[in-house]
């Protein structure tokens, strides 16, 4: 699990050095983040009805983005290399 952070977190750094991912967001932290999310799917899955599944898969996903891109009214600023 380790290696695939350690991928995830090389290709979150990819997008801060084209833009597409916040400047500020710790590539590592997020890694993880994204990994912890997607691992507790299955608990999801088995304790919601299919309704509201959906509809916390969608909200889950739009925050996670919110988190990653960049605001374009803000300034960039740099995280401190992980």
């Amino acid at each position: 699990m380790r290696r695939i952070a350690d991928a995830l977190a090389d290709a979150l750094r990819h997008g801060q050095a084209t833009g597409d991912i916040r400047a500020d967001a710790d590539p590592a932290a997020v890694a993880w983040l994204l990994l912890s999310l997607i691992s507790a799917r299955p608990l999801r899955l088995a304790a919601m009805p299919q309704d509201a599944r959906d509809r916390l898969d969608t909200a889950i996903a739009t925050m996670a983005a919110g988190l990653l891109i960049p605001d374009p009214a803000q300034p960039p600023t740099q995280h401190p290399p992980t």
